[in-house]
């Protein structure tokens, strides 16, 4: 897709996670859709979904779902480690009790060769970057830049949690291999009893683990090989620094965007039927079914679906426990401070988080570079000094 915005002629309309808009507000190729959308289209979604399409005063598209980056255990070594996940469904966990948790749920054997870790999150490929931001938002650090637009991670809460992730590989709880797990590995750790509790979990893991152990059932060699019967539980990640939870919203959907012409208003008004028509009503509510999501639209939640699927009470609960934490969308936040962001995170906070898995790298080595970073770009009066 950035070949074709590049090129001049992007889609009319494209799939992208939200936080994929300052990044093409930036080229200047977004279509303001606010013109076109009807009170009753805006009306039918709800509101914070919806203005994680908006970017200052525009819409710049439509949200198809909203789901919560948790993580999830197996409900038989859960209770096989003393951990009441019913409680921590509802109330949370601290890093602290979290670290205890998950060195409870390390096996080995005879040879003291670890056969079961406590905690396994996939920290490769496509998901590099996906650990330390998930744990960030609950460890003081919910967006790269406070309410006074300073870059947060020059903060003593970034060090803390820094150190909180290489502490839970040195206590032998997650394997020492961590920065090569990719989001593949890791779900195969958890249908194989490698693991206690694996991340970045998605409500939709409960049913893939439902259907895998249907397969194992049925005994016809189609389950994932070595795999055991196993209930997913969904858990919130721990809190870090006393900071509270607050959930990671993945809001992903529909934008619009221009070519080198420009769109004729009819031809906007067209681009915004098909967006609502693909993100409310029947359509959403059967794939928010399969995907064991939320509707985010009131026709949605209206409309029937093909299929019911069968869902445990206690994950319901507990998503929605996760859900009522969701925070809105910061649009104030202008598109050259986000661009400058994303590129520190791409060209230092990925490779040095790999480094520090890798324990290559201290976590006091990783802050001071992040650090420099941010200086170099925001100033020292533009970054967090506590």
């Amino acid at each position: 897709m950035d070949t074709q915005v590049n090129a001049g002629s992007p889609p009319d309309i494209a799939w992208v996670g939200s936080t994929a808009i300052s990044k093409y507000a930036a080229l200047d190729v977004l279509v303001d859709l606010s013109d076109v959308l009807t009170d009753d289209v805006i009306a039918d979604y709800d509101p914070i979904p919806l203005q994680y399409f908006q970017l200052g005063d525009g819409q710049y598209g439509l949200p198809a779902y909203m789901a919560i980056h948790s993580i999830g255990g197996n409900r038989q070594f859960l209770e096989e480690a003393g951990i009441d996940w019913r409680s921590v469904q509802q109330n949370g966990w601290t890093y602290d009790e979290f670290r205890e948790a998950i060195k409870a749920g390390v096996v080995k054997d005879a040879s003291g060769e670890t056969t079961r870790y406590g905690f396994v999150f996939a920290t490769a490929g496509v998901t590099s970057k996906d650990y330390l931001s998930i744990m960030a938002k609950s460890a003081g650090l919910p967006e790269y830049f406070d309410e006074n637009l300073k870059f947060t991670y020059t903060s003593k809460n970034f060090l803390g949690l820094l150190e909180a992730i290489r502490e839970m590989i040195d206590d032998g709880s997650m394997p020492k291999e961590l920065s090569s797990i990719d989001a593949g590995k890791r779900w195969n750790m958890f249908l194989t009893g490698q693991t206690m509790i694996t991340g970045k979990g998605l409500a939709s893991f409960e049913n893939s683990a439902r259907l895998n152990n249907e397969k194992i059932q049925a005994n016809d060699g189609s389950a994932v090989a070595d795999s055991i019967e196993a209930e997913y539980i969904a858990l919130p990640v721990p809190t870090f620094n006393g900071a509270d939870y607050v959930p990671t919203t993945v809001v992903d959907g529909y934008i619009a965007l221009r070519g080198k012409k420009e769109p004729t208003e009819q031809h906007i008004h067209n681009i915004a039927l098909a967006m609502h028509y693909l993100s409310s009503g029947s359509i959403a509510a059967n794939y928010s079914n399969e995907l064991f999501l939320s509707p985010i639209t009131e026709s949605a939640r209206n409309a029937e679906v093909l299929e019911e699927y069968p869902r445990n009470e206690d994950n319901l609960k507990a998503d929605q426990a996760m859900m009522d934490k969701a925070v809105a969308a910061r649009t104030d936040i202008p598109t050259e401070l986000a661009a400058e962001a994303i590129k520190i995170e791409t060209e230092v906070i990925v490779p040095k988080l790999q480094a520090l898995l890798a324990d290559e790298i201290t976590p006091q080595e990783m802050y001071d570079a992040v650090k420099a970073a941010a200086v170099k770009s925001f100033g020292e009066d533009g970054v967090v000094v506590d």
